[in-house]
Protein backbone atom coordinates (compact mmCIF):
# COMPACT_ATOMS: atom_id res chain seq x y z
CA UNK A 1 0.00 0.00 0.00
CA UNK A 2 1.42 3.91 -0.67
CA UNK A 3 -0.52 6.85 -1.75
CA UNK A 4 0.46 8.59 -4.65
CA UNK A 5 -1.51 11.17 -4.54
CA UNK A 6 -0.50 14.90 -2.83
CA UNK A 7 -4.20 16.02 -3.02
CA UNK A 8 -4.92 12.56 -1.19
CA UNK A 9 -2.20 13.46 1.72
CA UNK A 10 -3.09 16.84 2.36
CA UNK A 11 -6.72 15.68 2.95
CA UNK A 12 -5.24 12.82 5.23
CA UNK A 13 -3.80 15.17 7.96
CA UNK A 14 -6.00 16.57 10.29
CA UNK A 15 -5.02 15.77 13.04
CA UNK A 16 -4.51 19.07 15.85
CA UNK A 17 -0.56 20.00 15.25
CA UNK A 18 0.77 23.10 17.30
CA UNK A 19 4.49 22.68 17.46
CA UNK A 20 6.04 24.72 20.56
CA UNK A 21 7.72 28.44 19.90
CA UNK A 22 10.98 29.15 20.96
CA UNK A 23 11.60 29.01 24.77
CA UNK A 24 10.35 32.78 26.31
CA UNK A 25 12.94 34.25 27.84
CA UNK A 26 12.52 34.28 31.67
CA UNK A 27 14.80 36.18 34.52
CA UNK A 28 16.67 33.66 36.61
CA UNK A 29 20.25 31.82 35.32
CA UNK A 30 20.23 28.48 33.23
CA UNK A 31 22.93 26.33 33.50
CA UNK A 32 24.25 25.01 30.85
CA UNK A 33 22.67 21.68 31.07
CA UNK A 34 19.41 23.79 31.49
CA UNK A 35 18.90 23.05 35.08
CA UNK A 36 17.96 25.94 37.05
CA UNK A 37 20.48 27.93 39.66
CA UNK A 38 17.41 29.39 41.40
CA UNK A 39 16.43 27.63 44.56
CA UNK A 40 13.29 27.95 43.67
CA UNK A 41 12.49 25.33 41.61
CA UNK A 42 9.98 23.71 43.42
CA UNK A 43 7.86 26.78 43.68
CA UNK A 44 8.30 28.04 40.10
CA UNK A 45 6.82 24.31 39.16
CA UNK A 46 4.21 23.85 41.12
CA UNK A 47 2.96 27.81 40.11
CA UNK A 48 2.91 26.49 36.09
CA UNK A 49 1.20 23.40 36.55
CA UNK A 50 -1.47 25.11 38.94
CA UNK A 51 -1.76 27.68 36.05
CA UNK A 52 -2.55 24.83 33.38
CA UNK A 53 -4.26 22.87 35.49
CA UNK A 54 -6.92 26.26 36.22
CA UNK A 55 -6.78 26.61 32.22
CA UNK A 56 -7.56 23.04 31.96
CA UNK A 57 -10.61 23.42 34.27
CA UNK A 58 -11.94 26.41 33.13
CA UNK A 59 -12.01 25.07 29.35
CA UNK A 60 -14.43 21.92 29.90
CA UNK A 61 -14.57 18.22 29.52
CA UNK A 62 -14.84 18.72 25.24
CA UNK A 63 -12.30 17.15 23.06
CA UNK A 64 -12.50 20.61 20.86
CA UNK A 65 -10.98 22.87 24.70
CA UNK A 66 -7.27 21.14 23.71
CA UNK A 67 -6.53 23.51 21.80
CA UNK A 68 -7.11 26.61 23.46
CA UNK A 69 -6.04 24.63 26.57
CA UNK A 70 -2.30 24.41 24.40
CA UNK A 71 -2.87 28.15 23.79
CA UNK A 72 -3.38 29.73 27.26
CA UNK A 73 -1.09 27.30 28.54
CA UNK A 74 2.44 28.17 25.95
CA UNK A 75 3.90 30.32 28.69
CA UNK A 76 3.51 27.97 31.55
CA UNK A 77 4.56 25.24 29.28
CA UNK A 78 7.68 27.09 28.17
CA UNK A 79 8.31 27.91 31.92
CA UNK A 80 8.47 24.44 32.75
CA UNK A 81 10.83 23.20 29.64
CA UNK A 82 13.13 25.96 30.82
CA UNK A 83 13.10 24.46 34.61
CA UNK A 84 14.57 21.36 33.26
CA UNK A 85 15.54 18.09 34.75
CA UNK A 86 14.11 19.68 38.23
CA UNK A 87 10.33 19.80 36.93
CA UNK A 88 9.96 16.23 35.82
CA UNK A 89 8.75 14.73 39.31
CA UNK A 90 6.31 16.91 39.35
CA UNK A 91 5.11 16.56 36.15
CA UNK A 92 5.32 12.78 36.95
CA UNK A 93 2.98 13.24 39.91
CA UNK A 94 0.25 14.99 37.58
CA UNK A 95 0.75 12.14 35.13
CA UNK A 96 0.35 9.47 37.92
CA UNK A 97 -2.96 11.37 39.14
CA UNK A 98 -6.17 9.80 37.97
CA UNK A 99 -8.21 12.53 39.12
CA UNK A 100 -5.94 15.02 37.37
CA UNK A 101 -7.59 16.55 33.75
CA UNK A 102 -6.74 14.96 30.77
CA UNK A 103 -6.34 18.27 28.99
CA UNK A 104 -3.79 19.35 31.72
CA UNK A 105 -1.85 15.71 31.12
CA UNK A 106 -1.58 16.32 27.92
CA UNK A 107 0.08 19.93 28.36
CA UNK A 108 3.02 18.56 30.49
CA UNK A 109 3.82 15.86 28.26
CA UNK A 110 4.37 19.37 25.70
CA UNK A 111 6.52 20.24 29.10
CA UNK A 112 8.20 17.04 28.94
CA UNK A 113 8.96 17.09 24.75
CA UNK A 114 10.61 20.80 26.10
CA UNK A 115 12.88 19.35 28.71
CA UNK A 116 14.42 16.95 26.00
CA UNK A 117 16.51 14.36 28.09
CA UNK A 118 16.89 11.30 28.77
CA UNK A 119 14.58 11.72 32.43
CA UNK A 120 11.57 13.13 30.21
CA UNK A 121 12.09 10.61 27.46
CA UNK A 122 11.86 8.12 29.44
CA UNK A 123 8.69 9.39 31.09
CA UNK A 124 7.11 9.80 27.92
CA UNK A 125 7.96 6.14 26.66
CA UNK A 126 6.04 5.47 29.83
CA UNK A 127 3.14 7.60 29.26
CA UNK A 128 3.19 6.45 25.41
CA UNK A 129 2.10 2.77 26.51
CA UNK A 130 0.57 3.22 29.23
CA UNK A 131 -3.37 2.27 27.69
CA UNK A 132 -4.48 3.76 30.94
CA UNK A 133 -4.13 7.10 30.36
CA UNK A 134 -6.39 9.45 28.40
CA UNK A 135 -6.24 8.61 24.01
CA UNK A 136 -5.15 12.17 23.61
CA UNK A 137 -2.58 11.89 26.53
CA UNK A 138 -0.98 9.59 25.18
CA UNK A 139 -0.95 10.74 21.21
CA UNK A 140 0.83 13.98 22.68
CA UNK A 141 3.62 11.76 24.53
CA UNK A 142 4.01 10.19 21.59
CA UNK A 143 4.75 13.26 19.38
CA UNK A 144 6.15 14.96 22.01
CA UNK A 145 8.72 11.89 22.05
CA UNK A 146 9.09 11.51 18.28
CA UNK A 147 9.79 15.45 17.92
CA UNK A 148 12.77 14.90 20.35
CA UNK A 149 14.64 13.02 17.44
CA UNK A 150 16.26 10.52 20.52
CA UNK A 151 17.82 7.46 18.72
CA UNK A 152 17.27 5.80 21.71
CA UNK A 153 13.14 5.90 21.85
CA UNK A 154 13.11 4.86 18.75
CA UNK A 155 12.47 1.34 19.39
CA UNK A 156 9.35 2.38 21.71
CA UNK A 157 8.09 4.67 18.64
CA UNK A 158 8.28 1.68 15.91
CA UNK A 159 6.54 -0.93 18.37
CA UNK A 160 3.63 1.56 19.19
CA UNK A 161 3.14 2.75 15.55
CA UNK A 162 3.46 -0.95 14.36
CA UNK A 163 0.47 -2.40 16.00
CA UNK A 164 -3.08 -2.27 15.86
CA UNK A 165 -3.65 -2.49 19.75
CA UNK A 166 -2.45 1.23 19.57
CA UNK A 167 -5.45 3.22 18.87
CA UNK A 168 -4.95 4.81 15.36
CA UNK A 169 -4.96 8.52 17.17
CA UNK A 170 -2.04 7.76 18.95
CA UNK A 171 0.08 6.16 15.89
CA UNK A 172 -1.23 8.97 13.52
CA UNK A 173 -0.06 11.96 16.27
CA UNK A 174 3.42 10.11 16.78
CA UNK A 175 4.17 9.46 13.43
CA UNK A 176 3.20 13.01 12.38
CA UNK A 177 6.60 14.22 14.18
CA UNK A 178 8.65 11.49 12.85
CA UNK A 179 7.61 12.32 9.65
CA UNK A 180 9.07 16.19 10.47
CA UNK A 181 12.11 14.54 12.48
CA UNK A 182 12.85 11.62 10.88
CA UNK A 183 14.21 8.17 11.85
CA UNK A 184 17.60 6.50 11.34
CA UNK A 185 16.08 2.88 10.90
CA UNK A 186 15.82 3.17 7.38
CA UNK A 187 14.65 -0.24 6.89
CA UNK A 188 11.18 0.26 9.05
CA UNK A 189 10.86 4.11 7.30
CA UNK A 190 10.74 2.17 4.06
CA UNK A 191 8.46 -0.76 4.77
CA UNK A 192 6.07 1.90 6.70
CA UNK A 193 6.13 3.68 4.03
CA UNK A 194 4.95 0.68 1.88
CA UNK A 195 2.08 -0.20 4.25
CA UNK A 196 4.68 -2.93 5.09
CA UNK A 197 5.06 -3.93 8.78
CA UNK A 198 2.27 -2.11 9.70
CA UNK A 199 -0.70 -3.82 11.40
CA UNK A 200 -4.12 -1.73 9.90
CA UNK A 201 -7.51 -3.23 10.45
CA UNK A 202 -8.18 -4.42 7.50
CA UNK A 203 -12.19 -5.59 6.50
CA UNK A 204 -12.98 -3.42 9.83
CA UNK A 205 -15.13 -0.86 9.40
CA UNK A 206 -13.53 2.68 10.10
CA UNK A 207 -14.79 5.98 10.61
CA UNK A 208 -13.52 8.82 8.61
CA UNK A 209 -11.01 10.08 10.70
CA UNK A 210 -9.63 6.65 11.65
CA UNK A 211 -9.02 5.87 7.96
CA UNK A 212 -7.35 9.16 7.53
CA UNK A 213 -5.41 8.53 10.42
CA UNK A 214 -4.46 5.02 9.25
CA UNK A 215 -3.38 7.07 5.61
CA UNK A 216 -1.07 9.16 7.63
CA UNK A 217 1.21 6.73 8.99
CA UNK A 218 2.07 6.04 5.79
CA UNK A 219 2.56 8.87 4.37
CA UNK A 220 4.51 10.16 7.33
CA UNK A 221 6.70 7.49 6.89
CA UNK A 222 7.66 8.38 3.52
CA UNK A 223 7.86 12.11 4.71
CA UNK A 224 10.41 11.06 7.42
CA UNK A 225 12.63 9.44 5.04
CA UNK A 226 12.98 12.70 3.62
CA UNK A 227 14.16 14.30 6.97
CA UNK A 228 16.07 11.04 8.13
CA UNK A 229 19.99 11.31 9.27
CA UNK A 230 20.73 8.15 7.88
CA UNK A 231 22.70 8.22 4.29
CA UNK A 232 20.77 4.86 3.28
CA UNK A 233 17.62 6.93 3.08
CA UNK A 234 18.30 8.28 0.17
CA UNK A 235 18.66 5.21 -1.23
CA UNK A 236 15.01 3.78 0.05
CA UNK A 237 13.26 7.03 -1.77
CA UNK A 238 15.06 6.27 -4.97
CA UNK A 239 13.92 2.40 -5.08
CA UNK A 240 10.57 3.75 -3.66
CA UNK A 241 9.77 6.08 -6.28
CA UNK A 242 10.82 3.39 -9.22
CA UNK A 243 8.37 1.21 -7.86
CA UNK A 244 5.84 4.16 -7.54
CA UNK A 245 6.81 6.48 -10.39
CA UNK A 246 3.29 8.65 -9.63
CA UNK A 247 4.32 9.19 -6.02
CA UNK A 248 3.91 13.20 -5.64
CA UNK A 249 5.21 13.08 -2.19
CA UNK A 250 8.41 10.90 -2.74
CA UNK A 251 8.98 13.11 -5.98
CA UNK A 252 9.01 16.54 -3.98
CA UNK A 253 11.29 15.09 -1.49
CA UNK A 254 13.76 14.21 -4.17
CA UNK A 255 13.31 17.35 -5.79
CA UNK A 256 13.71 18.68 -3.03
CA UNK A 257 17.13 17.44 -2.42
CA UNK A 258 18.73 17.65 -5.44
CA UNK A 259 21.00 14.58 -5.37
CA UNK A 260 22.45 13.84 -8.71
CA UNK A 261 21.97 10.08 -7.82
CA UNK A 262 18.06 10.64 -8.29
CA UNK A 263 18.15 11.80 -12.00
CA UNK A 264 17.85 8.57 -13.48
CA UNK A 265 14.62 7.70 -11.32
CA UNK A 266 13.40 11.46 -11.62
CA UNK A 267 13.60 10.77 -15.67
CA UNK A 268 11.33 7.99 -15.43
CA UNK A 269 9.00 9.97 -13.17
CA UNK A 270 9.03 13.25 -15.58
CA UNK A 271 7.90 10.50 -18.56
CA UNK A 272 6.00 8.13 -16.78
CA UNK A 273 2.21 7.75 -18.73
CA UNK A 274 -0.80 7.02 -16.32
CA UNK A 275 -4.31 7.71 -16.09
CA UNK A 276 -3.87 10.66 -13.88
CA UNK A 277 -1.18 11.80 -14.72
CA UNK A 278 -2.61 14.94 -16.02
CA UNK A 279 -2.70 18.08 -13.50
CA UNK A 280 -0.56 15.86 -11.67
CA UNK A 281 2.19 17.40 -9.54
CA UNK A 282 4.39 14.79 -9.95
CA UNK A 283 6.04 15.28 -13.10
CA UNK A 284 6.21 19.01 -12.13
CA UNK A 285 8.54 17.92 -9.28
CA UNK A 286 10.70 16.06 -11.57
CA UNK A 287 10.84 18.41 -13.92
CA UNK A 288 11.75 21.29 -11.78
CA UNK A 289 14.51 19.27 -10.12
CA UNK A 290 16.27 18.19 -13.39
CA UNK A 291 16.50 22.21 -14.35
CA UNK A 292 17.63 22.42 -10.96
CA UNK A 293 20.35 19.86 -11.31
CA UNK A 294 21.29 21.14 -14.94
CA UNK A 295 20.62 17.31 -16.03
CA UNK A 296 21.58 17.30 -19.43
CA UNK A 297 19.79 13.64 -19.90
CA UNK A 298 16.60 15.67 -19.12
CA UNK A 299 17.41 17.91 -22.36
CA UNK A 300 14.75 15.59 -25.19
CA UNK A 301 12.31 14.72 -22.49
CA UNK A 302 11.51 18.56 -21.59
CA UNK A 303 11.64 19.26 -25.10
CA UNK A 304 9.11 16.77 -26.20
CA UNK A 305 6.94 17.60 -22.91
CA UNK A 306 6.61 21.43 -24.31
CA UNK A 307 5.98 20.00 -27.65
CA UNK A 308 3.58 17.54 -27.36
CA UNK A 309 2.41 16.96 -23.52
CA UNK A 310 -1.11 17.50 -22.70
CA UNK A 311 -0.90 19.12 -19.30
CA UNK A 312 -0.45 22.71 -20.06
CA UNK A 313 1.30 23.74 -16.55
CA UNK A 314 3.33 20.92 -16.73
CA UNK A 315 4.56 22.41 -20.03
CA UNK A 316 5.59 25.89 -18.87
CA UNK A 317 7.15 23.72 -15.77
CA UNK A 318 9.25 21.95 -18.30
CA UNK A 319 10.71 24.96 -20.31
CA UNK A 320 11.50 26.33 -16.98
CA UNK A 321 13.26 23.42 -16.49
CA UNK A 322 14.96 23.86 -19.99
CA UNK A 323 16.00 27.60 -19.32
CA UNK A 324 17.52 26.34 -16.15
CA UNK A 325 19.42 23.87 -18.20
CA UNK A 326 20.86 26.34 -20.06
CA UNK A 327 20.75 24.70 -23.76
CA UNK A 328 19.65 26.93 -26.70
CA UNK A 329 18.29 23.99 -28.97
CA UNK A 330 15.40 24.54 -26.44
CA UNK A 331 14.73 27.71 -27.80
CA UNK A 332 12.93 27.43 -31.06
CA UNK A 333 10.54 24.39 -29.57
CA UNK A 334 9.54 27.19 -26.92
CA UNK A 335 9.65 29.99 -29.42
CA UNK A 336 7.10 27.54 -31.55
CA UNK A 337 4.95 26.55 -29.06
CA UNK A 338 4.61 30.66 -27.83
CA UNK A 339 3.75 31.82 -31.19
CA UNK A 340 1.39 29.68 -31.94
CA UNK A 341 -0.49 29.19 -28.16
CA UNK A 342 -3.58 30.75 -29.68
CA UNK A 343 -4.59 27.78 -32.12
CA UNK A 344 -2.52 25.18 -29.54
CA UNK A 345 -5.71 22.94 -29.16
CA UNK A 346 -3.63 22.21 -25.83
CA UNK A 347 -4.68 25.77 -24.61
CA UNK A 348 -7.23 26.82 -26.04
CA UNK A 349 -9.50 23.75 -24.92
CA UNK A 350 -10.27 25.70 -22.21
CA UNK A 351 -11.77 29.24 -23.85
CA UNK A 352 -9.54 32.06 -23.37
CA UNK A 353 -9.36 31.12 -19.25
CA UNK A 354 -5.55 30.74 -19.87
CA UNK A 355 -4.81 33.64 -21.73
CA UNK A 356 -6.92 35.59 -19.35
CA UNK A 357 -4.80 34.36 -16.83
CA UNK A 358 -1.55 36.07 -18.62
CA UNK A 359 -2.76 38.88 -17.57
CA UNK A 360 -2.51 38.69 -13.89
CA UNK A 361 1.06 36.20 -14.44
CA UNK A 362 -1.17 32.90 -14.08
CA UNK A 363 -1.25 30.20 -16.70
CA UNK A 364 1.31 28.20 -18.71
CA UNK A 365 2.44 31.55 -21.38
CA UNK A 366 4.15 33.74 -18.60
CA UNK A 367 6.47 30.44 -17.86
CA UNK A 368 6.67 29.68 -21.30
CA UNK A 369 7.73 33.66 -22.06
CA UNK A 370 10.15 33.80 -18.78
CA UNK A 371 11.89 30.64 -20.31
CA UNK A 372 12.31 32.03 -23.86
CA UNK A 373 13.51 34.95 -22.59
CA UNK A 374 16.09 33.51 -19.61
CA UNK A 375 17.49 31.43 -22.92
CA UNK A 376 17.94 33.81 -25.19
CA UNK A 377 20.32 36.13 -22.68
CA UNK A 378 22.37 33.08 -21.74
Amino acid sequence: MIWPNRALFAATVILLSAPMEAAAQTPFNVKSGGAQTDASDGTRTRAAIVEIENIAAKAGPEQEAVESVFMLSQGAIKRLARIGASAILDIKNVLADPAKDWKAKAMMCEALGGINDVGSAALLEQILQDSGQHEFVRAVAGHALAAMGRPDSARVIERIVSSKNTPSKIRARTMMAVGATGLDDVDWLKRAALGEGIEFHAGKELSQEQAQEEAGIILNAQRALGTSNNPKALDALIELQDQHPTNSILAEILARKKDPRSVPVLLKVLTYQSPGRRGSLTPGYAATALGDMKAAQALEPLIRIVEKDSDELLVGRAALALANIGDKRAIEPIKNVVAHMHSDQRFTYAGDSYFAQEKIGGGPLPMLKKALDQLTKK
